[in-house]
Order: C-alpha cells, then sequence, then structure tokens
C-alpha cells in the first residue's frame, strides 16, 4: 500500500486502485476483528474455533488482497520499464 500511496501515478491505475482499495477494506475489518479465547465449556470452546477459522480466513483473504495489488502494481510499471529494456537490448545498430 506504501508503494501506492507514495506514487501518485499508480492510483490513477485503475486495476491498482481497485486493487488498493481492495486490500484497504479488507485491513480495516480485519483490524475491527477482536478474538478472546474461552474455553470454561464445550460450547465456548466450539464458538472460540469458529472465531479462530473466521479469522485465519480473513487473514488468508488480505493475503491474496495484498498479492492482486503487489501485481497490479507490477503490471502498471511494466509499460514504464520496458522501453528502457528494449532500449538497453537493442545493440544491432540499423
Amino acid at each position: 500500500m506504501s508503494a501506492v500511496d507514495s506514487d501518485g501515478s499508480l492510483g490513477t491505475n485503475g486495476a491498482v486502485k481497485a486493487a488498493y482499495d481492495e486490500l484497504k477494506k479488507a485491513k480495516e475489518a480485519l483490524a475491527e476483528s477482536s478474538f478472546e479465547v474461552k474455553a470454561e465449556n464445550y460450547d465456548e470452546a466450539a464458538a472460540t474455533i469458529k472465531k479462530a477459522d473466521e479469522l485465519n480466513k480473513e487473514i488468508t483473504d488480505l493475503n491474496a488482497k495484498t498479492k492482486t495489488l503487489a501485481d497490479a502494481i507490477v503490471a502498471a510499471r511494466a509499460p514504464q520499464t520496458q522501453p528502457a529494456q528494449n532500449q538497453a537490448g537493442n545493440t544491432n545498430p540499423s
């Protein structure tokens, strides 16, 4: 997220902006999650396990959204680096 925050041109790319917004929402939702371990009886233990599973799914979703954003940033930067790579690789004079 800091790459997008520090590079204004990335924020104008539709794919990057969409991935950024999704990741931001996921991070906010995860920050609101709370987790308390209670296991004084079977029902509390079962509820704690269920909550842990839900939290694990949220973390997995956050990781996937982070990868989506990283991939979108790489794709957005590719056109910027491609001409330089083509020039550097073109040593055959015409």
